[in-house]
């Protein structure tokens, strides 16, 4: 969900609107192709710069594809113990 709000209010400074008809134009593009940044301060003041992003956020690279869904998936390969304790053996991620 943090991921989502922060790729909706990066693509509506992009666009300099709040009406989604204008900004979902550019919600494929503050994901990839640009300056990585991921936390929201830094990527905005690169937008506010002029700066082209890639936002990489809380649950990693997203890279929408032209379609505008997540193009990179990143997921924990986990070790159960004693009493269901978890360990995170590995954390991977996956183009789609």
């Amino acid at each position: 969900m943090y991921d989502c709000l922060v790729t909706l209010v990066l693509a509506a400074q992009v666009a300099q609107s709040s009406d989604p008809a204008v900004y979902v134009d550019e919600l494929i593009g503050v994901t990839r192709d640009g300056e990585k940044c991921s936390l929201v301060a830094d990527c905005l003041e690169k937008v506010w710069a002029g700066v082209d992003i890639d936002y990489d956020g809380a649950s990693g690279p997203l890279d929408f594809t032209e379609n505008g869904e997540p193009g990179i998936g990143t997921y924990d390969i986990l070790e159960y113990g004693p009493e269901l304790a978890q360990t995170v053996l590995e954390q991977q991620q996956a183009g789609l």
